[in-house]
Order: C-alpha cells, then sequence, then structure tokens
C-alpha cells in the first residue's frame, strides 16, 4: 500500500539474492505533531472549487484515490480540493471545514445575448457546500477503528449525533443537531474487507453516511463500498464512474461530451525519451543510473515510496502461522544499520514491503515485450499536471524489478487496458470480457482463482499484446 507524505522507504536484501523494498509509516503519535500546514487543507482561500474531497487514511490507499478523483475531476473541468480528516478536530474546524464555501457560481451560455456567460444570480452562502469522504475501517471492522488521523473527526461526528451517550439522551441531541449540517451536500466510499463479516465490513463508512444525514447534509449521490477481499479499485472506479460522475452530468449537460473523451482516451500524460545503453552512456553514468530530482509535490502520492528507498538486508523471514493458513503472519528480522532514521520505528508505526521482481521474470517479460534490459530512458511529461510515478531516468531492468507488479493478479481495470494493445482479435475480446463488470464470475475463476500474474499474461496466455 502507498505511504503518507511524512513516510520513508527502504529496501531489504533478503537471503542475499531476493531484494524487497519497505516502505515505513508513523502512526498518530507523530501524526499529533505535525501542523496543519503541513497536511493537505485548503489549497487556496481565494480559489472557488466545485466540491472537497476528505480522506481518513490508515495506509495511504483512500489518500490515493482523493488524489485521483482530483485528477480525473481536473480532466472532466472540475476544480477538486482535496484535504486530510486530520484537520477536522473539533466544532471550529469541524464547521469551517464542512460548511466553508468556495463553491463556483454557475454560468450558462447565452447565445442570443451580447455577452457570451450568464450567471446565475446565487451569492455562495446560498449555495450548499459539496463533499465527497473516501475512509477506510481498518483492524477488526468495528465502528470504533477508524483511522488514526480520522479519530478526532469520527468522535466529533458521534458526539453530535449522541453516539457517545447513554439511552435517552439521543434522541433529544439528534433534534438539536438536526440542521448542522443542513448546508452541505455529500457522498461516501468507504475502504473495508468483507472478511470481518457484513456487520464489521466497511462500519466506519456506513456509520459516517447515515450521521451526515442525521445532522441535515444532503446526501446527492448514494453510498460506495470498496472491498480488499476482493477488488477495491474496480469498486472505486465502478462507484466513481456510474454514481458520481453522472450526478454532475445531470447538473451539466455539456459534461456528458467531456466524459465520452475521456472514457475513449488512452494517451499517456507523459512520453519516453530513450537515452541508448552504449558504451558511452555507460561511461557517462559510471555503472550506475542517477534518477533526476524531483521536488515532493511533483511525485504521484500513491508512488511516492519509491523515491525515498534504500537497500536492507533480511536477516531473517519465516511463517508464524501453520502452512495452510489463509492469513499468514511473517516473522521478519531487519538489520537497520542500513537507514538512519529505522531505528525510531515505535508500536503503532507501519512497514509495508514492497518486493523485487525475480530476475528470471523480469528476463522473460522484457523478451515478450521486445525490451532491452540494459536500455535507459527517462519519462518526460506531456502535461503541466503530471505526476513522477518512479525515478528516472532508469534502465528497463530497474522498471521491470522494482517498479511493475509482474506476480499478482491484475485488477479488471488493468486488463481492460491491456484490450487495447493486443494484436490478435481474439485476445482483445478476451481481455475485454475479464476487465468488464459482465466478466466478474469468469475473471475470479480464470485470474484470481488460479492467481495469475501479468507475466503469466504476457508471456503464456496473451502473447500477442505489443506495447507502444
Amino acid at each position: 500500500p502507498p505511504s503518507h507524505n511524512n513516510g520513508e522507504a527502504f529496501g531489504a536484501q533478503l537471503a542475499g539474492k531476493r531484494t524487497t523494498t519497505i516502505s515505513r509509516q508513523m502512526g498518530s503519535r507523530r501524526l499529533s505533531q505535525q501542523s496543519a500546514s503541513s497536511l493537505d487543507s485548503w489549497e487556496d482561500d481565494e480559489l472557488e472549487y466545485d466540491f472537497t474531497v476528505f480522506y481518513g487514511t490508515h495506509t495511504g490507499r483512500a489518500k490515493s484515490f482523493a488524489y485521483k478523483l482530483k485528477q480525473e475531476g481536473k480532466t472532466l473541468g472540475f476544480n477538486v480540493n482535496v484535504v486530510n480528516l486530520q484537520v477536522l478536530s473539533d466544532d471550529v474546524s469541524c464547521l469551517e471545514y464542512l460548511l466553508k464555501n468556495n463553491r463556483k457560481v454557475n454560468c450558462l451560455p447565452r447565445n442570443d445575448l451580447n455577452v457570451s456567460h450568464l450567471c446565475l444570480d446565487v451569492s455562495p452562502s446560498q449555495t450548499p457546500n459539496r463533499a465527497i469522504f473516501i475512509i477506510s475501517t481498518y483492524g477488526d471492522g468495528s465502528i470504533g477503528s477508524c483511522p488514526n488521523d480520522s479519530t478526532r473527526f469520527i468522535y466529533w461526528i458521534k458526539e453530535k449525533t449522541g453516539m457517545m451517550n447513554p439511552p435517552g439522551v439521543n434522541d433529544d441531541l439528534k433534534v438539536e443537531n438536526s440542521e448542522l449540517l443542513k448546508n452541505l451536500e455529500y457522498t461516501v466510499f468507504g475502504l473495508g474487507d468483507s472478511h470481518f463479516g457484513s456487520q464489521r465490513y466497511n462500519a466506519v463508512a456506513r456509520m459516517l453516511d447515515s450521521s451526515l444525514s442525521t445532522l441535515g447534509a444532503a446526501r446527492f449521490a448514494k453510498l460506495g463500498l470498496g472491498d480488499a477481499s476482493a477488488d477495491q479499485e474496480w469498486d472505486f472506479e465502478t462507484w466513481q464512474w456510474k454514481t458520481l460522475w453522472p450526478f454532475f452530468m445531470k447538473e451539466d449537460p455539456l459534461l456528458k461530451k467531456k466524459f465520452s473523451r475521456f472514457q475513449s482516451l488512452a494517451e499517456l500524460p507523459f512520453s519516453v525519451e530513450w537515452l541508448g545503453n552504449d558504451e558511452i552512456l555507460n561511461r557517462q553514468y559510471k555503472g550506475q543510473v542517477i534518477p533526476d530530482p524531483v521536488i515532493t509535490d511533483n511525485i504521484d502520492v500513491s508512488t511516492q515510496h519509491y523515491f525515498y528507498a534504500v537497500a536492507c538486508q533480511v536477516i531473517e523471514a519465516y511463517d508464524l502461522q501453520s502452512y495452510h493458513s489463509k492469513r499468514p503472519t511473517l516473522y521478519i528480522s531487519l538489520d537497520i544499520r542500513c537507514s538512519s532514521t529505522l531505528h525510531k520505528y515505535q508500536t503503532g508505526d507501519h512497514l509495508h514491503i514492497l518486493p523485487v521482481n525475480d530476475p528470471s521474470r523480469v528476463a522473460q517479460v522484457a523478451s515478450a515485450l521486445q525490451l532491452d534490459l540494459d536500455s535507459v530512458f527517462r519519462l518526460q511529461p506531456r502535461t503541466k499536471h503530471f505526476k513522477h510515478i518512479f525515478p528516472t531516468p532508469c534502465t528497463v531492468r530497474d522498471l521491470l524489478s522494482n517498479y511493475c507488479d509482474l506476480s499478482l493478479p491484475p485488477q479488471r481495470s488493468k486488463l481492460k487496458l491491456l484490450s487495447r494493445f493486443a494484436t490478435n482479435q481474439d485476445d482483445a475480446a478476451i481481455l475485454k470480457r475479464l476487465g468488464s463488470s459482465q466478466g466478474q464470475v469468469e475473471y475470479k475463476k480464470l485470474i484470481l482463482e488460479r492467481h495469475v500474474g501479468m507475466m503469466d499474461l504476457l508471456t503464456m496466455l496473451f502473447p500477442s499484446i505489443r506495447m507502444p
């Protein structure tokens, strides 16, 4: 999972041969020491936003979804603000952020007038604020298992709805606060795990969704739920494109054209600059390719750990559970001399292990894609909003070893994307089917249950795939 901005990453050498990258994320102990200005907040008080995305995350996944909404919203013409729920901690901050109105005033084209647009006579104070909440349910899935950065906000919600009080007091509070958030329109997407059972699945998101309504807020799009035991990214994309954006299309018919164009776009936000692999280049880099420096603001939030990786050795690693356990627990002993800050790790912090692919798998994929492993390339931005996804320049070997998941089953959205590059029509049709909502059963049976990874797809099952 992606780490927060305040995380660092390091790599570990496993048995002297295999390398893993591990991302370290500090818990609430460190977060509480940060000022609100160091977190995501209002980017510019003078700017007008179509809506604000509030996120609460434990591993960084909700944050990556929030910024994905922002990026795709920009493509569709929306100005989106992203805010960490940690800054909503009391009456003042909660009401300020939830009810602060930065909504744009709609302007309609008028061809029958001497002016190009006519703005609706609606003041910002009369326009409800619009918010999207993306929040995870952590641990055993109980209502109290909210992310560390959302603890105070969830406490505030439960306090205002009377959930913190003894029975009998709740009704009075509900009446008293029934219009507290009447100037807020909202929707919620939750991240959870159905493994914990239906009662605990996405409990925090479901509680937040009903509580905001109790406090007078108006739900403008139905609750969306993502399941970590299935395909969370697919759940999010389905909710996004079938529930969220269609709501805005009803308000702006012109958005349908943008939506159709966006769905058909295949162009990447970057181009590849090949630097070669000859002896002169090797002498220039002295046997090691040095990535270009990139400022934090220009790094993709979901892959930022790649930019802070350092190598450490795994001294020992084994499974504490039985061979047949469905949820293995690994014991890992690390040599922390590789990092100057790892010794600060305390209970409540998190380590994310990012394995490096086996060299034989890397070689097979490179051969299938007709790529030279020693070729050096750089990603060049095509748009001003481009966020770097991994350090470049680097070699193809580095790319396939460190930054591509070749072993785990790809998400359905990736299969649909791969169908565009299959030169065989049958391959393209099968991939498109597996990547569609109609092919969910086939995807589970043929991909998930058989543990088919990207390497299997490229080298054995669909060899007609040719990347541009």
